[in-house]
């Protein structure tokens, strides 16, 4: 499992493209009126290097346009980050009643925001593609595909993507072992974005 998004008016959406990977029959969760629903999906589009693809889903009402648009910026480091994802750990939350100390699934957004500690190019180990962030934080299994985005340089415009959270590799020095968090960077799909009917707003 993992976590998607959509972007534009229609019924576009993006994720990781290793979260979909061997899926014979995927499915996202939605909520309409006040009920998780599970949906069909198709994959339209993969990238052929970096870790992200294209899917298209059929709601069963009309949705708002996106709140969030990929954009043309390329970031650096210190600048700061949000994400809103769905970790898997939340179903290993101890509740009364649980059996094995885990319960039934339940989607539960999470918020968390950190900073960009570099801009990358390259190959790392156990991750896809070669064209990162790496983050200040990381979010955790369940979040691959997860937004990363910054606030808009005006209210009245959409909230800005940049990244998505692709995962986290460990790092092992001296005895002591840590995790980092890792971001496909949205500069470098822009093309690609295009190309399947996804629109980049040019900043």
């Amino acid at each position: 499992c993992g976590t998607g998004f959509r972007v534009g008016n229609g019924s576009l959406g993006l994720t990781a493209a290793h979260v979909l990977a061997g899926v014979d029959n995927p499915h996202l969760l939605f909520v309409f009126q006040n009920r998780w629903q599970a949906i069909p999906l198709t994959v339209l589009a993969e990238h052929r290097i970096q870790d992200i693809c294209v899917f298209e889903f059929t709601p069963p009402e009309q949705l708002p346009e996106s709140w969030l648009a990929p954009v043309s910026s390329s970031e650096n480091s210190s600048l700061v980050y949000m994400l809103w994802g769905y970790p898997e750990d939340i179903l290993y939350d101890h509740v009364d009643g649980a059996q094995c100390g885990r319960q039934e699934p339940r989607p539960e957004l999470n918020y968390s925001q950190g900073y960009i500690r570099r801009r990358f190019d390259g190959r790392l180990p156990g991750l896809r593609g070669n064209a990162f962030y790496e983050l200040s934080d990381v979010a955790g299994a369940g979040c691959s595909g997860a937004p990363i985005f910054k606030r808009p340089p005006r209210q009245d415009q959409k909230w800005a993507l940049i990244g998505m959270y692709v995962g986290e590799r460990q790092i092992e020095r001296n005895g002591f072992a840590r995790e980092i968090g890792y971001a496909l960077r949205i500069d470098a799909v822009l093309d690609f974005l295009s190309d399947n009917r996804v629109e980049v707003l040019a900043t």
